[in-house]
């Protein structure tokens, strides 16, 4: 396992994380984040999204008053992995400008946010920046949320499954290897 010190000075030579490296931190991620969870339960979920349709294709929960699909479920399985699968992104682009042009989702943008540390504060704060085909980009710039990333990623070394954890930190480590 590698010490906190060997992966901030991996991290110092990332500026831009890729889709690997994206997918990476959040897979690490909560299913469910309060303000988001919050958001959800005042009736504002979308119950006609596509990815509520592929929920109930592979028999995953659908439940509105639970929160399902979750947001993590909506990010990994459905966008990134039949994103990956149809060729839409591929693993070395780049992380932010791959979601800030395709994921126009309240619920998933606010989730991203939430997960990474960098959320409005409140649901009111949200809702009053969001306007139609609003982006992550309307919140949080490039710099702001590599940053975030690679804090959250050291911050839960100490509280993650560390198997988890260290193939998480791997996906970084194949840039480092090969830059």
């Amino acid at each position: 396992m590698e010490t906190i010190k060997e992966i901030k000075e991996m991290f110092e030579n990332i500026d831009v994380l890729t889709v690997r490296e994206g997918l990476a931190f959040y897979s690490l991620c909560k299913e469910n984040y309060s303000l988001t969870e919050d958001y959800i339960k005042q009736k504002k979920h979308n119950q006609r999204g596509k990815y509520i349709q592929y929920a109930e294709c592979v028999g995953h929960s659908t439940s509105n008053s639970e929160g399902e699909p979750n947001q993590r479920f909506h990010f990994l399985e459905s966008w990134a992995l039949r994103s990956l699968l149809d060729g839409t992104i591929n693993l070395d682009e780049s992380f932010y400008a791959v979601v800030n042009s395709k994921i126009k989702c309240k619920e998933l943008i606010l989730w991203m946010l939430e997960a990474a540390g960098c959320a409005p504060k409140s649901i009111e704060e949200f809702e009053k920046t969001w306007h139609k085909n609003c982006t992550i980009g309307l919140f949080v710039s490039e710099d702001d949320l590599t940053k975030c990333i690679k804090e959250r990623m050291l911050e839960m070394r100490d509280n993650t499954n560390i198997e988890q954890y260290n193939i998480a930190v791997a996906a970084f480590r194949v840039r480092s290897k090969c830059s």
